[in-house]
């Protein structure tokens, strides 16, 4: 047969078998994946729920087997509530409680309860809602008593294993040095019954979990308490943070419900009927006497309400009474006082009258401006100290209005003509919730008042500074008066002399001052005194003063300050008049030269606080060296030549 006949006969069936392949992997593919599927949907259980192992150990009435088997107590029935809300399946693995860690740590189990010690916190993870609280306490016969830890040298001390009030209890007896012997039992009705045959001296259980057994067996309860702890669930580390995250929701929901499944369990594994028995009859005598102190209650709230009304009313006429006796002392203190503290005693008794939070003098704030962030001030700020009064500080609050009176409270605000302030006043915030009450027009108008007195001294403290002012100030130059100079210097003279501290004086004199007037004119004249002034305060300290003795002549009064370094300020001042220019506004006179140079010539005295010389006495010894240097040439300092060193 031709190779070309034999090709066409061949390939129809390759093309058959190729087909017949590519079915067989694909049925063989889906096979597979039928079969995965099923596994993964036989991995999540019968009834396709998540199974949570949960470890369970005999401690009734948290956790134990009923009498079929199967686990109960309150946790157990927790769990089977939050499961079904989660749509889990708990599975409950009894053993002890040290084999649960154990296996929790390796995977055999998803959940446990525990007390997150700092060792077990290394080593789980632990939600953050807690189940429960619990505490420890020991139990004794009713014949014996325990009142501290050293009552349990030497005894026997029953406890259940598997817990960590064991570690606790053993640390506690090793820092105290107490020789005590601990027996652990699996159970603590096993440990309860070992005290009651004799064979331990005490036992230490839980106080919330062991009442209904410690009272049954008349068992006596010790007012010592060691392990209180907050029980969480854990988990294996790493693991299962969604299983933590969801029972914190639910215990959390759970809590902050009333009446909710938690509390119905706790009510009826935690409930002693023991404890909290109450008589039919005592319920019905207690309703009666409930009812006859309701009436009582209802006649007295009558006799009251007339009574308050009263009261109200006589509260008003006193409240009255001392507002116009506040009044009173404070105009009597604003006319009569002078001190420093003055306007803040004024403030202080306004606001303690008044009752309000706040109450201070404050710079005027407009009712657009940003309010300023810093809270505002719990007491009075306003101040003065010395002759200047500092600044009032800007109004710390602004009047609140009807949408943040509840969480600002009422305040307001009286404007003042003097030093453009006014008076803040603010009361305190109502509770939340209720309505702030309106402010009584008694009240209001006793704050107008008020504000109306301190108006009052303001304005006439402005007037005294501005008077004091203007009398110890040469109007020219702006430096201290003669009068108000010479008054410094018999001052700082005293303190040298009780103190003992150095004070020098330096008397200054502008040369050839006539040459200036003469050939400049005096307006040229007065902007040289006036430059000096201002070049000579650029070099001198803030507690120096520099005053005006008359025409050209100038002094310097430096406390603190002995000869040498007297001497050394008066060069600095030298060398800021020798570089003086005039003023822009004071041009030299066309046609009369140059502007003028201007140079000064010095004399320096130091105080002797061994001699007994007076304010005069210290000025003409500087004045002479002032003359002495004016005699060397100008533009110099002289001083006093130190004191010899006496002889032997």
């Amino acid at each position: 047969m031709p190779e070309d006949q034999e090709r066409q006969i061949h390939r129809p069936r390759a093309r058959a078998l190729l087909s017949r392949g590519v079915t067989a992997w694909a049925r063989l593919l889906l096979l597979v994946l039928w079969v995965w599927t099923s596994g993964a949907s036989v991995s999540q259980g019968a009834e396709g729920l998540r199974v949570v192992r949960f470890g369970v150990t005999e401690h009734p009435p948290v956790f134990f087997r009923d009498s079929s088997g199967e686990a109960a107590g309150f946790l157990p029935d927790l769990l089977r509530e939050i499961a079904e809300r989660q749509n889990w399946k708990v599975q409950f693995v009894f053993a002890h409680g040290d084999k649960l860690v154990k296996m929790l740590q390796a995977g055999e189990l998803d959940l446990l309860s525990m007390a997150p010690t700092p060792r077990l916190e290394e080593r789980f993870d632990f939600g953050k809602e807690p189940v429960f609280s619990t505490w420890y306490t020991f139990y004794t016969l009713p014949n014996r008593s325990l009142s501290s830890f050293q009552d349990l040298g030497g005894k026997r001390i029953g406890i259940q294993g598997g817990f960590y009030a064991l570690v606790e209890l053993t640390e506690i007896l090793r820092q105290t040095k107490t020789d005590a012997r601990i027996l652990t039992y699996p159970t603590m009705r096993e440990a309860f019954r070992a005290l009651l045959e004799g064979k331990v001296d005490a036992c230490a259980a839980e106080q919330l979990t062991s009442l209904g057994d410690t009272r049954e067996l008349s068992l006596r309860r010790s007012p010592l308490v060691f392990a209180p702890a907050r029980i969480f669930f854990g988990t294996t580390k790493g693991k299962n943070a969604d299983l933590l995250q969801a029972l914190d929701r639910e215990l959390h929901a759970l809590r902050e419900t009333p009446g909710s499944t938690y509390d119905r369990l706790r009510s009826r594994w935690f409930y002693d009927e023991n404890l909290t028995f109450f008589p039919r009859w005592g319920l019905s005598l207690l309703l009666g006497a409930g009812g006859l102190i309701l009436l009582l209650i209802a006649l007295i709230a009558l006799w009251h309400k007339k009574d308050q009304r009263i009261r109200r009313q006589g509260q008003l006429l006193a409240q009255t009474l001392a507002f116009e006796q506040t009044l009173a002392a404070c105009a009597r203190d604003l006319l009569a006082r002078t001190a420093p503290d003055t306007l803040e005693r004024i403030c202080r008794h306004l606001q303690e009258a008044a009752g309000a939070q706040n109450l201070m003098v404050c710079q005027w704030k407009a009712q657009g401006e940003e309010d300023s962030p810093q809270p505002p001030l719990r007491t009075v700020t306003v101040a003065t100290s010395g002759s200047t009064p500092p600044p009032f500080p800007t109004c710390p609050f602004s009047v609140a209005g009807p949408e943040d009176e509840a969480s600002q409270g009422l305040s307001l605000r009286f404007p003042l003509n003097a030093s453009g302030s006014c008076l803040c006043v603010r009361f305190a915030p109502s509770p939340c919730g209720t309505e702030e009450p309106p402010i009584p027009p008694a009240l209001e108008n006793f704050l107008a008042a008020g504000a109306s007195l301190i108006d009052l001294f303001l304005l006439r403290r402005d007037m005294e500074e501005q008077l004091l002012h203007q009398a110890q100030t040469d109007p020219l130059t702006g430096a201290t008066n003669r009068r108000a100079f010479f008054e410094a210097v018999a001052r700082e003279m005293h303190r040298s002399r009780r103190y003992g501290v150095p004070l020098s004086l330096v008397v200054l004199d502008v040369d050839l001052f006539k040459r200036v007037n003469d050939r400049f004119g005096h307006d040229a004249g007065d902007t040289v005194l006036q430059r000096l002034v201002i070049a000579a305060r650029n070099t001198l300290r803030q507690e120096d003063v520099l005053g005006r003795l008359g025409g050209e002549e100038f002094g310097i009064l430096l406390p603190e300050t002995p000869l040498k370094e007297a001497c050394a300020a008066a060069e600095r001042v030298r060398m800021a008049v020798e570089n003086l220019r005039p003023l822009p506004s004071a041009p030299c006179p066309a046609g009369k030269g140059t502007e003028p140079r201007v140079t000064a010539s010095f004399g320096v005295a130091s105080h002797r606080p061994e001699k007994d010389e007076d304010a005069q006495s210290l000025y003409r010894r500087a004045d002479k060296n002032l003359y002495r240097a004016k005699a060397a040439g100008r533009n110099r300092i002289v001083w006093d030549p130190e004191p010899s060193a006496p002889k032997r």
